[in-house]
């Protein structure tokens, strides 16, 4: 229920900031989704009714991935979590051919091995 979920805190930041469930930002508000029985209508929300309709399956999916997160343990979700944040898999787009986007391969294993939640085996080498 996402009113249960506006009301739970998740963390706490050093200024004592409470922070609740990550909501991606960028949903269109309700007003501008068509219903499906106008699409063949000539209305103006016509335009990008895709992408409204995509950002909220999306938005479900993220959601349902979440909830399944959770029952995985508390660890599993908070890793989720990170991992959905605009820009966390940007170093995987580097291409390596200038020096500062290469990464030695004991520094990528170990970013790989948290991203994909895996044991870090650097923390036992």
């Amino acid at each position: 229920n996402y009113r249960e979920d506006k009301k739970t805190y998740y963390f706490f930041d050093k200024t004592g900031r409470a922070y609740r469930i990550y909501n991606p930002r960028g949903l269109p508000p309700a007003h501008t989704y068509l219903p499906l029985t106008e699409w063949s209508s000539r209305s103006n929300l016509l335009q990008h009714a895709q992408r409204r309709y995509s950002a909220t399956i999306h938005h479900s999916a993220w959601r349902e991935m979440h909830a399944a997160a959770g029952r995985a343990g508390r660890r599993e979700q908070v890793r989720f979590v990170s991992v959905s944040q605009f820009g966390a898999g940007a170093f995987l787009n580097a291409i390596p051919t200038r020096a500062h986007f290469r990464l030695p391969s004991y520094v990528l294993r170990f970013a790989l091995q948290r991203r994909f939640g895996l044991h870090l085996s650097m923390m036992t080498d």
